[in-house]
Parts: C-alpha cells; structure tokens; sequence
C-alpha cells in the first residue's frame, strides 16, 4: 500500500507542475535564462558528432536545440508529459522520456551517454550527493556533467568528489545583476573520474 500511496503522491506532484508549466516559464529571472547559454559555452569544446547527451529538465531552452547542431545525439527527460508532449512536437528526433531524478531516473537505466547537463534541475534536489550518484551512472568513462546549483562552491565540491567527480570550471551568476550580495546560482562543469 505504501508504493500506492507513493505513486499517487508523484502522480499529483506531476499534475501539478503540468498546471504550473506556463506560469513558470513567464516568471523566470534574466540570471535562469542566461545558464543555457553559459552551459552550451561551457561544453562547446567538447562537443562532436555523435557524442551521446543527455538533458535533465529539458525544456523551453535552446540548449538541446544548439548540442544537436552539434551533430550529437540528444536525449531529454523532464517530469511534466505536457511539456514532453509539446517539446516532441517542437523536436521529432529527441528521444523524450517522462522521468525523474528524485525517483531514481528509472527510465534510463542501463544506458550511457558521454555528456549529461543539468540546468536547474539539481537546484531542488533534497540531496545532491543522491542525485549525482545517479548521473554518475549514467555517465561514460571520463564523461562529463554540466549543472546549475545554489548550494555553495565547498558544498558542491564535496558532493562532486565524494561521488567521483572532478571539477573543471565554475561560472558564478547572480540572480539580481544589481546586487552581488543576493544568491549566487553556479554552473559547474565537472568530469566523472570513473
């Protein structure tokens, strides 16, 4: 009864952001547009043909759209069916899945990819060292990963190395450009050791 009762909570949870959708995408602040851009600058160098990606909440981004330019393969999954609905309208040749990095990216297991980014998605995780070790999962040999986080640069750094991780660049952004002494949001990019 307890999977029940868990599966009807994410089943609500999932209603809910399918609501929310809209109204999240038209209130988002100048510093949250800026990380896909700051994330396809990051990786650029790293791109090639065929390079296997994977994007965790995708979504009304350019970022999948300018990786596949790239000639990469591009995978996303995000937790609202509506909005994998609309973005595989938008992208016939994404392979869109409805998953969940909370609930363990059940969805993905067994496959690999050599680059997986992650914009804001790890920003609400309840616990990051959980959720990179499923990435680290899903990573290639010396694959790399690319995500946003609010979390503090000691914090992120712990999590990365307890999980095998390596950091290779950090970009700092604010969420108020007036004022540096709001939150600060991070992109990292940090490569599996594994």
């Amino acid at each position: 009864m307890n999977a029940d009762k868990s599966a009807q909570t994410i089943k609500n949870i999932i209603g809910i952001q399918n609501n929310l959708r809209s109204i999240y995408d038209h209130s988002l602040s100048e510093a949250e547009w800026q990380i896909p851009n700051e994330t396809f600058l990051m990786v650029e160098p790293f791109l090639r043909p065929g390079l296997k990606y994977l994007e965790i909440g995708i979504g009304k981004t350019d970022l999948a759209e300018k990786i596949a330019e790239a000639g990469c393969f591009v995978t996303g999954i995000a937790v609202s069916a509506v909005a994998l609905a609309d973005y595989k309208e938008e992208h016939p040749v994404f392979e869109l899945i409805l998953d969940d990095i909370e609930t363990g990216l059940q969805n993905l297991k067994q496959r690999e990819f050599e680059l997986i980014a992650a914009t804001t998605a790890l920003e609400s995780v309840s616990d990051l060292d959980d959720a990179l070790s499923l990435l680290q999962e899903q990573l290639a040999p010396n694959g790399l990963l690319c995500f946003s986080d609010v979390r503090t640069r000691v914090e992120i750094e712990q999590s990365l190395k307890r999980q095998g991780f390596k950091l290779l660049e950090e970009k700092v952004l604010f969420s108020d450009s007036e004022s540096e002494s709001k939150h600060q949001r991070r992109i990292i990019l940090a490569a599996s050791l594994a």
